[in-house]
């Protein structure tokens, strides 16, 4: 019997091990239009950085019916009003210092939803999603059309071609340090630097878990090397953990967000800081 929590000692199954980019791409001339926004220049709030490799993880947690009806009322996804939220903190940040970059957000879409797998491994697209706009109502509509297009069947299949074309194409012929080097050069211009943050919302887990002596839990996404901070976010039974792991002691991009959700009656319940 499967059970929901694995165990660290457990071997894989063939399945979990799979490469399913290679098992689902199929080759495609469709080009990925939503990589067009990191050509543009991101904010990023300027704040003092912490030694490398430190960081600080702070798990703010929320009541889900508070985010359910606050979102209901812009008819708009929990994922979409969180990202708005955090849209709207960053130019607020962005106004009073008068930078004119726009603000972009890196996002992970799950693939399990479109292509049935059970690998371990990270199957996911990303996107980047960068506005300018001040008004909440614009952000969420921009926001909208890009998902639209970033969850489409022709841009999943071109990013997943992307990505087996660069593992089993031209990186194949050249030697490993080199294609490791060119990888992390990649990720560093691509990656965080090319953002303002990244969101990564794990969603809602419906399980059992409590009966495994599970209450509640965190989703955090790593510590940040190039911007300050990376958010995510994970509902368990009726508690929203939203995660800033962070690379400076600055809280100011925090306390813009929280009072974004305070305008629409969204309290904070509890505040745990590592």
């Amino acid at each position: 019997v499967k059970k929901n929590i694995i165990d660290h000692k457990s071997a894989c199954l063939e399945g979990e091990i799979e490469d399913s980019y290679f098992k689902y791409a199929k080759k495609t001339r469709a080009v990925l239009s939503t990589t067009k926004s990191i050509t543009a220049k991101s904010f990023q709030q300027k704040c003092k950085s912490l030694p490398e490799r430190q960081g600080i993880v702070c798990t703010y947690t929320f009541d889900v019916q508070s985010f359910k009806e606050a979102a209901k009322k812009y008819n708009a996804t929990l994922h979409e009003y969180i990202v708005t939220s955090l849209c709207l903190a960053f130019n607020r940040m962005r106004e009073e210092c008068g930078n004119k970059k726009c603000v972009r957000i890196q996002m992970a879409i799950n693939l399990r939803k479109r292509f049935p797998s059970e690998s371990l491994r990270n199957f996911v697209a990303t996107t980047q999603f960068n506005t300018k706009s001040y008004e909440k109502e614009i952000i969420l509509q921009e926001l909208k059309k890009h998902m639209e297009i970033a969850t489409s069947e022709r841009e999943l299949q071109a990013f997943m071609w992307s990505a087996v074309s660069l593992m089993y194409g031209s990186l194949r012929f050249i030697p490993r340090f080199i294609g490791d080097f060119l990888l992390k050069t990649g990720d560093k211009i691509l990656g965080e630097k090319a953002n303002s943050t990244s969101f990564s919302n794990l969603g809602v887990v419906n399980n059992d878990l409590d009966k495994n002596g599970v209450i509640s839990y965190e989703f955090i996404e790593g510590t940040p090397l190039y911007v300050p901070f990376l958010v995510s976010a994970i509902s368990f039974k009726n508690i929203c953990n939203i995660v800033f792991s962070k690379n400076t002691e600055d809280n100011l991009f925090e306390q813009y967000f929280l009072e974004e959700l305070q305008k629409d009656n969204i309290i904070l319940t509890n505040i745990n800081v590592k």
